[in-house]
């Protein structure tokens, strides 16, 4: 079986298997199946199950969050119980990790400050005004929407944003009349279904003047008018904000200066332990903001 069959077949294992899965979830479970495909030597769908050896030794080195999610794929791909005892074992360790709301070792040094993200918007806009190149209209677009400074970092469906050829049922878009982009595809889709967000006016003076330039159908191109891959946009990312400085960060920087002054999770699950509830129950049935006023 060639590797594009073998990808193919893992789709459509995937699909079968879990019929719910996102889009999302699938491309990226497709695309790490079928890198460990490529590093275990695995021919067929049948040597996922087979080769549990080789993969766990592929899977080794790297870091909880990758191995959970790597396993998860595998476990729906092949239904092996192995695959899903490991997976629980990662998820506890991603969870306790989770709650000491630390920076992993990893990663350290690519968390920007709120000065140092509005400094790069602004770096951004004064080369697209120097240059109006597709690649700095781009790089400031991407200042604009993972930057946090005008609305909350979402993951990477604006590399799917169209901006003409679309299905308002199915597709992400902008709409230029209405000033805003409007997303169908997205990892929580099925949840929050339809979502909307409003383009400041600055901005949609700029990407207008984008449009006249950019023929495709898509928003964000690269300079060989390709819509950006996962990939595409991990790469270019890091290289405006820096290394290490991708979409996962780039959302913690946001959410961590949002949340800056609320108490740790740790703290906050210890507490509601003790009083014999959960923290949703505390933030949302007990906790009062005006109990003093």
């Amino acid at each position: 079986m060639t590797s594009n069959n073998l990808r193919d077949s893992i789709s459509k294992t995937l699909i079968e298997n879990r019929k719910t899965l996102s889009p999302s979830s699938l491309r990226t479970y497709v695309s790490l199946l079928n890198s460990i495909s490529k590093k275990a030597d695995l021919k067929t769908i049948d040597d996922f199950t087979k080769e549990m050896k080789a993969i766990m030794s592929v899977i080794e080195p790297m870091n909880i969050q990758s191995k959970k999610t790597i396993l998860s794929a595998l476990f729906i791909l092949t239904g092996e119980a192995e695959y899903k005892e490991q997976m629980l074992i990662f998820c506890k360790q991603t969870n306790d990790n989770y709650r000491k709301q630390a920076v992993p070792d990893n990663r350290k040094g690519a968390y920007l400050t709120q000065d140092e993200m509005k400094a790069v918007g602004e770096k951004a806009l004064a080369n697209l005004k120097a240059s109006p190149s597709n690649d700095n209209f781009v790089n400031f677009l991407l200042t604009v929407f993972y930057g946090g400074q005008h609305f909350p970092v979402r993951r990477a469906e604006w590399s799917l944003l169209k901006t003409k050829n679309f299905n308002k049922a199915t597709d992400n878009y902008l709409d230029v009349k209405a000033k805003a982009c409007f997303f169908n595809i997205y990892k929580t889709s099925k949840t929050f279904g339809l979502q909307k967000v409003d383009i400041p006016a600055e901005v949609m003076v700029i990407i207008k003047k984008y449009l006249k330039i950019n023929t495709t159908d898509y928003l964000l191109v690269t300079n060989k008018n390709k819509p950006f891959s996962s990939s595409d946009l991990s790469k270019r990312l890091q290289l405006i904000f820096g290394d290490g400085t991708g979409v996962d960060v780039l959302r913690s920087i946001y959410i961590s200066n949002v949340y800056a002054n609320v108490p740790n999770l740790e703290y906050l699950q210890n507490i509601a332990t003790a009083s014999g509830h959960s923290i949703n129950s505390a933030l949302t049935y007990y906790s009062k903001k005006d109990i003093n006023k």
